[in-house]
């Protein structure tokens, strides 16, 4: 039975309890994953083992699309051409989103950038982005469909989203660079469009940081001297400057500079028997 488009929209992005594959017609099929996400996929049997291709995702493919699809991969398939060469006889010395990502990460990531930030971009782009166009050129997918991709992943994760979009854009950029692909629609889509920024939070020190300092201060001249600029006699006289919240030196041109700032924990006794407190 012929599955509607109707239905799909009923399916997608609620829960669902339903079989996990939905068959349409004529080998089209949707499998539905546990995570809302619906794969629309081709199946048929080739020298008589059976086989799956995957056409797309919904609704960045919608069901009329995927069954115009599905015809052309019939005819492929009764006239002796296996269906899988369908995406690299349309458009010829095209890479697919998946091919720009590997060749991006494998030539630039993985021999510019740190490993935390390699492995960054492996939980983040590579991850929600590598399969998400399968066997599809990069330059053929339109503004539309990676608008209903990217805001299927702001619904999931906003951040998260804002920063996927970031990241294949400068994937998408440097190979366009290195002429590997002439043009890509999400190249027209700002990363303010989706999502939301990720907060910076404030940190300050804490007592026992701020304690962990003075002492370390307290013990080391050469510290002492750098934070007094060079000069010996204020060192020495360090100890006798209990209430000092900042102290100032002078340049050969007069100028004070301001060294160092710490808030005094002479305030209160509590303070005052914590940075007298010896490890």
């Amino acid at each position: 039975m012929a599955i509607s488009d109707t239905k799909l929209r009923t399916i997608y992005g609620k829960p669902y309890s339903g079989p996990q594959e939905v068959a349409d017609a004529d080998g089209l099929s949707e499998r539905i994953t546990r995570i809302k996400i619906i794969k629309i996929q081709f199946r048929y049997r080739w020298h008589g083992k059976p086989n799956r291709l995957g056409l797309g995702r919904y609704p960045s493919l919608s069901l009329k699309d995927a069954r115009q699809i599905t015809a052309d991969l019939r005819k492929l398939y009764f006239s002796g051409t296996a269906p899988r060469t369908y995406f690299e006889e349309k458009v010829e010395n095209s890479m697919t989103v998946a091919q720009c990502l590997d060749y991006w990460f494998d030539n630039y990531v993985s021999t510019t950038l740190r490993e935390k930030t390699q492995a960054l971009y492996r939980s983040t782009v590579m991850k929600r982005m590598h399969d998400a166009f399968p066997n599809r050129p990069a330059s053929s997918i339109t503004v539309k469909q990676w608008v209903d991709l990217l805001t299927e992943e702001e619904r999931d994760n906003p951040r998260r989203a804002r920063q996927v979009l970031s990241q294949l854009r400068s994937a998408i950029s440097w190979c366009m660079r290195r002429q590997l692909i002439d043009s890509c629609a999400i190249m027209s889509i700002q990363p303010r469009d989706f999502g939301s920024r990720a907060e910076v939070g404030d940190r300050v020190l804490s007592y026992h940081e701020l304690a962990k300092i003075w002492l370390a201060i307290e013990r080391s001249y050469f510290i002492r001297c750098l934070c007094c600029g060079g000069r010996g006699s204020q060192s020495l006289g360090w100890q006798q400057r209990q209430n000092l919240t900042c102290w100032t030196t002078y340049g050969p041109y007069r100028k004070s500079i301001a060294r160092w700032v710490m808030l005094s924990a002479v305030q209160s006794s509590n303070k005052l028997s914590l940075f007298s407190k010896r490890p």
